[in-house]
């Protein structure tokens, strides 16, 4: 029985594509080496279970909780949502998050500052956010110039300990892609964002800066608009223009065009000066023009 109810089970999870959802509460640990499976600890026991495509599922944030292992509050830092139907969500405000549910998994972590997180030594902490997985990195992902010059042991304590020290002004770069998604951002928590892969620290400057990571979206293949040809449209293929072949396109799609051997420019050029200058045009030019123009027509309409 307990077979049957299992494959049941499955069946109706792949036929009805049932997703599944993951939410976790998290410190960010300041300790150790960064990320790893020890940079988070969960405040609260990690949930899940299934939906269905359409729900609005609702995620709820709390401005504070306590603090593991400690005194005092943790508070809210920022909730991040992978697999919505609406796309990837970002939030710095502690407020229910709704959530609309589509056909993929859904994965919801909600990060809090480090209990006591007032004060961060001498410098700031640093991390890379994937946002395709709502979840830190383990990836390396900056490079710290001091005076313009790289700073091997400063980039090795930024991607090992997510920490660099700011008794100097230097310069953060992050790196383009990491594990195989965008640059997206450099966030202050509390603070503002940047579009800019180089972040310049100041002197004493103290917070959590995090580097964010997605995918871009990828772009629709170009079109051409489907107008009527007694509307005068049509697209000539550069090749063509210079006499080198190529092809001509109209509302009817592709014509393939030999080399003409200077004809075709020779042929415009006429054209224009007759109805741009009215100036005139042999009639043997004229008529090689429309003649040529008129079986690309045909073929076009075919």
């Amino acid at each position: 029985m307990q077979k049957i109810r299992q494959r049941v089970s499955a069946y109706y999870y792949y036929f009805f594509k049932m997703p599944h959802y993951s939410v976790r509460y998290v410190n960010y640990s300041t300790g150790g080496r960064r990320n790893h499976a020890t940079s988070l600890i969960d405040i609260i026991p990690p949930s899940g279970g299934n939906l269905t495509a359409g729900d609005d599922f609702s995620v709820q944030l709390f401005e504070s909780l306590p603090c593991i292992g400690g005194d005092g509050l943790s508070h809210f830092a920022f909730s991040a949502v992978s697999g919505s139907a609406s796309g990837n969500l970002l939030n710095f405000n502690p407020v229910t998050q709704h959530v609309e549910v589509g056909d993929a998994d859904i994965n919801v972590l909600v990060v809090y500052y480090p209990c006591g997180s007032g004060g961060t030594g001498d410098g700031v902490f640093v991390d890379a956010f994937n946002l395709d997985l709502a979840q830190f990195s383990d990836s390396d992902f900056v490079e710290i110039f001091s005076n313009n010059v790289l700073d091997p042991t400063k980039t090795f304590n930024a991607n090992e300990y997510g920490m660099v020290s700011t008794t100097t002004a230097d310069r953060m770069k992050a790196f383009e892609i990491v594990d195989g998604v965008d640059f997206l951002n450099w966030t202050k928590l509390g603070g503002a964002s940047s579009v800019d892969r180089d972040y310049q620290l100041s002197i004493d400057e103290r917070g959590f800066i995090f580097a964010f990571y997605e995918k871009k979206p990828s772009l629709p293949p170009p079109t051409i608009p489907d107008l009527d040809l007694r509307f005068g449209w049509i697209y000539v293929s550069p090749g063509v223009k210079v006499d080198g072949g190529g092809f001509v396109i109209g509302p009817r799609g592709p014509v393939p065009v030999g080399p003409w051997g200077g004809w075709f420019v020779k042929t415009i050029l006429s054209i224009s000066r007759f109805f741009n200058k009215q100036k005139g045009v042999n009639q043997e030019t004229t008529k090689a023009a429309a003649a040529h123009l008129n079986t690309i027509s045909k073929k076009l309409m075919k």
